[in-house]
Parts: C-alpha cells; sequence; structure tokens
C-alpha cells in the first residue's frame, strides 16, 4: 500500500489517480495519521463495502429499541410501508 501525505495528494493527483487505476491502494495521512484510503473500484471491493455497510446496518438495527407503534404493525402493513419507500 502506498503511503502520501495530504499534501502530496493534492500536489500529485494525476499521478497517484493513475497508480490507484493500475490496481495500487493508497491511503493519505493528515499530520502523519491516516485520513483516508484510496482504492480501485472493481469487483472485489465493491463487494467488501457492501458486506461492510451490511454488518453495519445489522448493527444499528440490532441497537434499536422498538416502539409499541412500530411492535404493532402487522407484515401486510410493513409491506406497504417498504412499497411507498
Amino acid at each position: 500500500m502506498l503511503i502520501v501525505a495530504s499534501r502530496e495528494f493534492q500536489t500529485q493527483y494525476g499521478l497517484i489517480l493513475d497508480k490507484v487505476r493500475s490496481g495500487a491502494c493508497v491511503s493519505v495521512t493528515n499530520h502523519g495519521r491516516p485520513a483516508f484510503y484510496v482504492f480501485p473500484h472493481n469487483e472485489d471491493t465493491a463487494y467488501i463495502l457492501r458486506r461492510t455497510a451490511g454488518r453495519r446496518l445489522s448493527q444499528k438495527l440490532k441497537n434499536l429499541t422498538p416502539n409499541a407503534e412500530a411492535e404493532a404493525l402487522t407484515p401486510d402493513q410493513i409491506n406497504q410501508l417498504m412499497h411507498d419507500a
């Protein structure tokens, strides 16, 4: 993985973009600490992002406390709400 400072990322954006397009992953730092990652868009990274998003959503849903109104919904009402959204 290529590690670059945020200032270098700004000034060398085109060169770094070319490296990412060719398959490299880049960690961009701010004051020596990782700030964000840049990685190529492909099937592997798309799969990882979907899995990560799914895990985060599952965790948030587990931590929700249903209220009485939500508990009283029938499956047909839930389906209608999903259809309307």
